[in-house]
């Protein structure tokens, strides 16, 4: 088993709880929560500029995941015949 690594544990930490507010204000908007969520600062902006964020997250995701598999490509040994 690959012993995941500090990177993809924050990523992935990041996405989770940007989806945990999304969504949760996507689908309880009236709940006491989400109303005092929205208000404070920070978390308001989060809510007010989601789609934002959620591409800046997407592009950071597509990013590190170019990197990865470069870096992986790179390690490889590359083998000439002849």
């Amino acid at each position: 088993m690959k012993s995941i690594k500090k990177r993809q544990l924050l990523l992935g930490l990041v996405v989770l709880l940007y989806s945990i507010i999304v969504l949760s204000y996507a689908l309880f908007p009236k709940a006491e929560l989400n109303q005092f969520l929205s208000t404070q600062l920070g978390l308001a902006q989060v809510y007010a500029f989601s789609l934002f964020f959620g591409i800046v997250i997407i592009i950071f995701a597509l990013l590190m995941i170019g990197v990865n598999s470069y870096k992986k490509d790179n390690r490889k040994p590359h083998l000439s015949c002849g």
